[in-house]
């Protein structure tokens, strides 16, 4: 990826986390790069620091009392980590903007939904009309596909579906005509046809406007579909990133690996159980100090335990950290399971 094409690139970010029970690492020098006009998936399981990661581009945890950043975090050539906060109060919102998991706890629920989406509205053009921001909030209504939009916003949140309130979200979220939007699980506890919906809507307004997204989520049958390149996480740290196609087709990493045999597919026989990765993600301070999947890797080796994976690259920019790297593919390894 030239520099021309880069919109965002993270270089070996740690978010550090100041608790009673100590330092606590919850991202542990994560790089990655996304282009103008890409859509980046990132995936893994819960506690893996895929929401981590996407509130520290936005520096959203209070840095006086509670987390420490390091490394770089560059957005169009500036590093947002040099920032003050009144910079940054400038990128959110306008520049990157974010869609969070659960649109009611977002949502406040006391403001209408044009009175909140007009109030984003009016955060970074000072100099708009309170009418012509709640104009503009019926116009992002509509954009976003929701019927009386005229009506909509006047609507609290309480009084909208939870797809109508994550299309509001959206809404808000593009308010300002953002270069990159963050979506964190965006279809998190919505029914299935409503999450196809809001995928796909997030995928016209990409190709319509243009803009850079990241699409964190744990579904990688979604990944496979809209994503064009995915970063898998594991335990604070980035295990495997590379071209959709490749990943799927020739994932290196054992864990990896281990989430795509485990979709279900139509040639998964009724009465046969799926795969499942052993164990569970332990917790920060509990993994093993050289590849943190060494206690749940069905290929773990002697070494992998004490020493830090060396990293494993491929074609077309694939690569992963791994000492014994998976070379089988994950549909041979569904087979196997299945004997």
């Amino acid at each position: 990826m030239t520099q021309k094409e880069k919109l965002l690139e993270v270089k070996d970010l740690k978010t550090v986390f100041h608790t009673i029970r100590g330092r606590i690492t919850a991202v542990d020098g994560v790089s990655f790069e996304v282009g103008g006009g890409e859509i980046l998936g990132i995936v893994g399981e819960s506690g893996c620091g895929k929401s981590v990661t996407s509130q520290s581009i936005l520096r959203l945890y209070d840095e006086k009392k509670q987390v420490t950043y390091t490394g770089q975090i560059n957005f169009k050539n500036t590093n947002l980590l040099e920032l003050s906060e009144r910079d940054m109060q400038s990128i959110r919102g306008n520049e990157i903007a974010m869609i969070f998991q659960d649109a009611l706890s977002s949502l406040n629920p006391v403001f209408t939904i044009g009175e909140q989406i007009a109030e984003a509205i009016r955060v970074h053009n000072k100099g708009i009309k309170k009418k012509q921001a709640m104009e503009r909030a019926v116009q992002l209504l509509e954009l976003t596909g929701i019927p009386a939009p005229e009506e909509r916003v006047h609507a609290y949140p309480h009084e909208m579906s939870g797809g109508m309130r994550q299309r509001a979200m959206i809404a808000m979220a593009l308010a300002c005509e953002p270069k990159l939007l963050i979506a964190d699980e965006p279809t998190t506890a919505l029914d299935v046809t409503i999450q196809a919906q809001i995928m796909e809507l997030i995928c016209e307004l990409h190709d319509r406007l243009g803009m850079g997204v990241i699409l964190i989520t744990h579904d990688l049958g979604v990944v496979s579909q809209v994503c064009t390149r995915v970063v898998v996480m594991y335990l604070g740290q980035i295990i495997e990133n590379g071209p959709v196609q490749d990943i799927f087709q020739r994932p290196l990493h054992p864990y990896t690996a281990g989430l795509i045999a485990s979709i279900p597919t139509l040639e998964t026989e009724k009465r046969k159980k799926l795969y499942m990765i052993k164990g569970s993600v332990p917790a920060m301070d509990k993994a093993a100090k050289g590849c943190r999947f060494y206690d749940r890797c069905e290929r773990a080796m002697d070494r992998c335990q004490e020493c830090p994976p060396p990293l494993v690259e491929s074609e077309n920019g694939h690569c992963a950290y791994c000492w014994n790297p998976n070379l089988e593919g994950a549909t041979s390894l569904r087979e196997r399971r299945a004997l």
